[in-house]
């Protein structure tokens, strides 16, 4: 991407979150009381899952969603516009607001090397804190109709919509280096010697979509869950499509998610299922490949093509939830020698607390 694209991009990007920031600000002085968590999650992926070690080798994400009453002013204003805009505005629904943080990492196949390797990616880590809003139609999971005031049953359509803002930065200060160093001593791996290469440090920011439909059958056997996904920053630019087909008992809620849903409506004590996913993605900017924006840095030119497939199970229990996934990604970047590259495997598990549900 061209640098007056990127920064472009940057600025406005840059204003949605001044924006926002002042809003929060101001519904802060507006809002009495503090509303309760629903949602404890912790999300960890690692290529060390699969049996290897190298390009997106290492990301977690620890993140909460709290309830709607009490929320700040601004999330209660926006909340329905974004409804109206992304929803069924014929289905009721409901909002929650939520944080996390996180850290990724990317390093080159060959992690004792000290020197750049041309050839492959550039070693690079981001740490982020995000905010986050959902908004999702309000009727009994799984199910397959909801009862209005008037006795009539319709369709419930259920859908979710997640909008979640990233701030961050790439490079040294995302403290990747540490990290990657200390958990490969604990484990008696090899040392990473090649962090002295890794991207300089650049503020990130990354916007994202996420909007799902889920259609059940009646005895909650057997959902499909369509999705797409936009990112819009300087750290990823992309918009992606795919889906996943859950089998089980009882199934409930949108599947396992860095961010969970909120579950609306009834659901069973416990629920157990097997999946199975496919995304497909168009990536305009990529970072982590591309390089530094605004200093030189080491890249390697990336494919513009990507997708995932993926296939795991979760079981919940309760309030008490764990979801294990190996995902394989295609290639994402093209090596000057012009030689061909494996795709990449990489494991991820899902731990949550989903307080005060059923």
């Amino acid at each position: 991407m061209h640098s007056r694209a990127r920064a472009g991009t940057l600025a406005a990007a840059l204003m949605m979150v001044s924006l926002m920031a002042c809003a929060g600000v101001a519904a802060a002085q507006d809002t009495p009381t503090r509303p309760r968590i629903l949602v404890w999650s912790f999300h960890e992926e690692n290529d060390v899952l699969a049996g290897t070690d190298r390009h997106y080798t290492q990301g977690f994400k620890f993140s909460l969603l709290r309830e709607q009453e009490g929320s700040p002013g601004w999330m209660e204003n926006l909340a329905p516009l974004l409804w109206n805009r992304f929803g069924d505005e014929d289905l009721p629904f409901g909002f929650n607001g939520g944080w996390s943080i996180g850290q990724n990492m990317y390093n080159p196949a060959e992690i004792e090397r000290v020197e750049p390797d041309p050839d492959d990616r550039p070693w690079a880590g981001w740490l982020y804190l995000g905010r986050t809003l959902q908004v999702s139609s309000d009727c009994e999971a799984g199910i397959g109709g909801a009862e209005p005031a008037d006795g009539e049953v319709v369709a419930c359509r259920q859908q979710q919509h997640t909008f979640e803002l990233d701030l961050g930065v790439v490079g040294p200060l995302s403290g990747a280096k540490g990290a990657q160093t200390e958990l490969h001593k604990l484990i008696d791996s090899d040392p990473p010697l090649g962090w002295d290469n890794q991207l300089g440090n650049e503020p990130g920011l990354l916007l994202l979509y996420t909007g799902k439909w889920r259609y059940p059958n009646r005895s909650r056997t057997l959902d499909a869950i369509p999705h797409v996904r936009v990112g819009l920053g300087n750290v990823l630019t992309f918009a992606g499509a795919g889906g996943t087909v859950r089998l089980g008992r009882n199934l409930s809620g949108f599947g396992g998610d860095l961010i969970p849903a909120v579950q609306r409506g009834t659901r069973p004590r416990w629920e157990a299922y097997l999946f199975a996913g496919a995304e497909a993605r168009l990536v305009g900017v990529n970072i982590f490949l591309d390089g530094n924006h605004f200093r030189d840095s080491p890249s390697i030119d990336k494919e513009i093509f990507v997708y995932d497939l993926s296939g795991g199970g979760a079981v919940r229990y309760r309030s008490f939830r764990v979801a294990v996934t190996l995902v394989q990604r295609s290639p994402e970047f093209k090596p000057p020698s012009g030689r061909d590259l494996d795709p990449q495997k990489f494991g991820s598990f899902v731990l949550s607390w989903e307080r005060g549900l059923p």
